[in-house]
């Protein structure tokens, strides 16, 4: 008989979804609005594809929010909802795996000198390689969205995962042909540029750091896949290995956003310095207004 989940630890597993969900979703908030009101990181590429790796992100953690609630009730609302939902959460999913391959590039045009490769610093290419992974993102949508197949909520394992339908093989197949090359690539990309980097001596920059959290962006998006792709061959047979896989698509949804904190001291002291303005301002009555906006300006510059 195959194991089930108890209705109190089924309770357990919701509430730990949507806590650590809005949790994350805070932070990755925290971090697009940082980015899109910094005049000097919307002129930066990698800040502009790290930007839109945040949105992705915030698509499938309000997801995972959803999924956290209906496992907590026990009930996925309205038939459509959850099929509805999946498609977003793949349009994210892939997007963001596609991006990890714009930003491995946008990171080698800095570490190499092979013109060809500095051009990549430049937006065009950025916008290029930015459009072509949501559209990657947009492909698995679409499919998604037909009624032969879906992304669902199963209740019997807390998890969002495809459902059997004769469209499966196609997105299994669509995943390994956009995806698995994609990471190829930003895999020896890395390779490359950690071997310039020990060549050059190179290792406390601003280019380093946001290397680092590049690299680990890739790592965890490489992770989840494989344990989507693969784990039925190396994890237990049972629901709680799918409720732990599914909470680490959770955790990786919101690593791009705390690695990126962690070592960009800039955008930290952004976020401090606003988020303490905004306390003066709410303690302080009407005199703080004027303070308000000058913090609010000077967040932007």
């Amino acid at each position: 008989m195959a194991e089930t989940i108890p209705p109190h630890v089924r309770i357990l597993i919701g509430s730990i979804y949507v806590v650590t969900s809005l949790l994350l979703l805070a932070v990755t908030a925290v971090v697009i609005v940082a980015i899109v009101t910094s005049k000097r990181m919307r002129n930066i590429a990698a800040y502009v594809i790290i930007l839109n790796i945040e949105i992705a992100a915030a698509l499938q953690l309000v997801v995972h929010i959803v999924g956290g609630v209906m496992a907590l009730v026990n009930t996925k609302f309205v038939p459509w909802l959850d099929k509805r939902l999946g498609a977003v959460a793949q349009l994210g999913w892939c997007t963001v795996n596609v991006l990890t391959l714009a930003l491995a590039l946008n990171r080698l045009s800095f570490f190499t000198s092979v013109n060809l490769f500095k051009h990549l610093q430049s937006f065009k290419p950025t916008i290029v390689l930015i459009a072509f992974s949501w559209l990657c993102g947009l492909y698995f949508f679409v499919v998604l969205l037909s009624p032969d197949t879906a992304l669902r909520f199963h209740m019997e394992d807390l998890q969002w995962n495809y459902e059997d339908s004769p469209l499966l093989p196609l997105l299994t197949i669509s995943e390994r042909t956009i995806i698995v090359p994609a990471f190829a690539i930003s895999f020896f990309i890395y390779i490359a540029i950690c071997l310039m980097i020990w060549k050059n001596s190179t290792s406390n920059s601003p280019e380093v750091r946001l290397l680092v959290m590049a690299i680990i962006t890739f790592l965890d998006e490489a992770l989840l896949f494989s344990i989507y792709q693969f784990g039925e061959y190396v994890l237990p047979n049972s629901p709680y290995s799918r409720v732990a896989a599914n909470f680490y698509w959770i955790v990786e949804c919101g690593i791009h956003a705390i690695t990126l904190l962690s070592v960009n001291s800039i955008l930290r002291s952004r976020i401090f310095q606003a988020v303490t303005q905004n306390q003066i301002f709410h303690t302080s009555g009407s005199r703080s207004t004027h303070h308000q906006r000058n913090a609010f300006n000077e967040y932007r510059v």
